[in-house]
């Protein structure tokens, strides 16, 4: 995406969100593997759906949340106050700051806040994914913490369901580049997982969800604990790794689009997908700049 137009004052000097994020996604996810789900979850399908080239793949939707931020970079701050405002994300509301605002070719936009203690807020808009991101500076220095929600609309819905979709869903990680502690919660249609959460410590990783089959059936929950450094061996994940700070996410059921999710079931799916104006993913952030 090309940014558009530029303030007046000194670089925004905004950080990176991918590589703090790419620092503690435990280096067994990245391997390939191409097939159908299972209805028990694959250590190998988990690194081909979100951290393997394609539109659910988390490393190049930060690369590309990246390249904006070069963009902002190249370009100078404003002297705006900032201005608080609320995201809305699948059953728990953030707030964050935006002080600055730039247009995004050919649609979109993008805002931040960078406050005193460099503390970041980022949202962007675009045509495929919006994402809202906090990065804030760790007690050791040159490293930080992401907390970042993302939303994949791989195309608009047709809630008649005449129409086939792309991967339609959300997702919310947590990373923490000082203690390599990764966690990540994701729901959503033809994601392969109608709701799961991940989670590791730098020493394992520890898996729980309910996979998707056929693009509407959501199988019934399932674990798995695997080495960091390969997730497809066997590990035993104590406590530490299989009790999860991120809240699950899971999808509500959707008529002709979806099952409700088997993870994490009732009141707890949240995530709506039915191609509506209102769903998790067409009504995630502001849709015009906050200032």
């Amino acid at each position: 995406m090309l940014l558009l137009g530029a303030g007046c004052g000194p670089s925004p000097d905004l950080p990176h969100v991918k590589p703090p994020v790419e620092a503690t996604v435990p280096t067994g996810l990245g391997g390939m593997h191409i097939g159908l789900l299972a209805p028990a979850l694959d250590a190998a399908n988990i690194k081909q759906q979100f951290f393997v080239a394609g539109p659910t793949d988390v490393f190049t939707i930060l690369h590309h949340v990246d390249g904006m931020i070069d963009e902002v970079n190249s370009g100078s701050d404003c002297g705006n106050t900032p201005v608080e405002y609320t995201v809305h994300a699948w059953g728990h509301d953030v707030t964050a700051f935006a002080k600055c605002s730039i247009p995004l070719d050919p649609s979109g936009f993008v805002q931040w806040n960078k406050d005193d203690a460099g503390a970041t807020d980022l949202f962007a808009r675009g045509p495929n994914s919006n994402i809202l991101a906090h990065v804030t500076p760790t007690a050791t220095g040159g490293k930080y913490n992401v907390h970042a929600w993302i939303t994949i609309n791989g195309n608009n819905p047709d809630p008649t369901c005449a129409q086939a979709r792309g991967s339609y869903g959300v997702i919310e990680l947590s990373a923490d580049e000082s203690t390599g502690a990764f966690e990540m919660a994701v729901a959503g249609n033809n994601f392969g997982y109608c709701g799961a959460q991940l989670k590791s410590d730098g020493t394992n990783v520890y898996v729980t969800g309910s996979t998707e089959v056929g693009n509407m059936t959501c199988n019934a929950v399932d674990t798995l604990c695997g080495m960091a450094s390969d997730v497809t061996v066997a590990a035993t994940c104590g406590t530490s790794v299989t009790t999860m700070s991120l809240p699950a996410a899971g999808l509500a059921a959707a008529a002709c689009n979806h099952d409700a999710s088997a993870y994490p079931g009732g009141s707890g799916n949240l995530v709506n997908t039915d191609g509506s104006a209102g769903d998790s993913i067409q009504a995630f952030g502001p849709a015009t700049p906050t200032i």
